[in-house]
C-alpha cells in the first residue's frame, strides 16, 4: 500500500500538471516545447491476458494543432524497487501503439476509406507494434479497410 508521502507527491503532480514540464526542464535538463497544452491522461494501462499496471500520474503535452508531442509518466519512488524497471517498457509501448493506431486511422480516412466501428475498435485495441506497422504499410495502397487486415 502506498504511503501518505507517496500519495501526497502523486496528488501534487496529478492536480498540478504544470509542475511536470518544470520538473522535466529544471531537474532533468530536458527541452520542453514552449507552445503546449497540458492534458491529464489515464494512469492505467490494460493489456489482454496480463495484469493491470498503473502509473502514479501521466500528462500529455499537446500543441495548438492538438497533436500530442510528449507524454510524461510519473512514478513516485521513495525507495528502490527492482520490479519497477519491468513496467517502464509497457508504458512506452502502449503510447507508441496508440500513436501508430491514430496514424493508421488518419491514413485510411484521408484516403477516403470508410472505417467501420468494428475496424476502428480492432485497430485501437491492437498493442502489437509490428502488426500496426504492417497494417499501416498496407493502408497506403489498400482498396478497402478490410484489405489492410489480410484476413
Amino acid at each position: 500500500m502506498p504511503s501518505h508521502k507517496h500519495q501526497s507527491l502523486t496528488k501534487l503532480v496529478t492536480e498540478s500538471p504544470k509542475l511536470v514540464p518544470v520538473l522535466v526542464r529544471d531537474l532533468l535538463g530536458l527541452d520542453v516545447p514552449e507552445d503546449f497544452e497540458l492534458m491529464p491522461s489515464p494512469e492505467t494501462i490494460r493489456e489482454i491476458k496480463y495484469p493491470e499496471y498503473s502509473a502514479d500520474g501521466t500528462v500529455l503535452i499537446q500543441q495548438s494543432d492538438e497533436v500530442t508531442r510528449e507524454a510524461f509518466i510519473v512514478e513516485v519512488q521513495l525507495r528502490p524497487d527492482d520490479d519497477k524497471n519491468a513496467t517502464w517498457p509497457l508504458y512506452v509501448s502502449e503510447g507508441r501503439a496508440e500513436g501508430e493506431a491514430k496514424a493508421l486511422l488518419l491514413v485510411l480516412e484521408s484516403r477516403g476509406l470508410v472505417v467501420s466501428d468494428e475496424a476502428r475498435a480492432r485497430i485501437t485495441a491492437c498493442t502489437d507494434i509490428e502488426q500496426l506497422d504492417a497494417w499501416l504499410s498496407r493502408a497506403a495502397s489498400a482498396d478497402s479497410v478490410d484489405a489492410i487486415f489480410g484476413d
